[in-house]
């Protein structure tokens, strides 16, 4: 069985990719608020993510940019 994370909490996520089963993972800057997240640091925390999950599992976020050049640059 396969899991899809729908979280920012790096705790979560380690501890499932811990299992061997993590498929991938889904975050949003409401989910990383949550967690206590300030935007300006946004994008260092999906860098985090996919530190923990490695090049094999997606990881699907939203942009928090307002132009087309900011969304394209979220992207790469």
């Amino acid at each position: 069985m396969k899991f899809f994370l729908d979280t920012a909490d790096l705790a979560e996520i380690e501890e499932a990719a811990s299992w061997g089963a993590l498929a991938g993972v889904t975050t949003n800057p409401t989910l990383y608020a949550r967690i206590g997240g300030k935007l300006d640091d946004f994008h260092n925390h999906i860098k985090r993510i996919c530190d923990i999950v490695g090049p094999a599992c997606p990881v699907s976020a939203e942009s928090v940019a307002m132009t087309r050049d900011e969304i394209v640059r979220d992207g790469r």
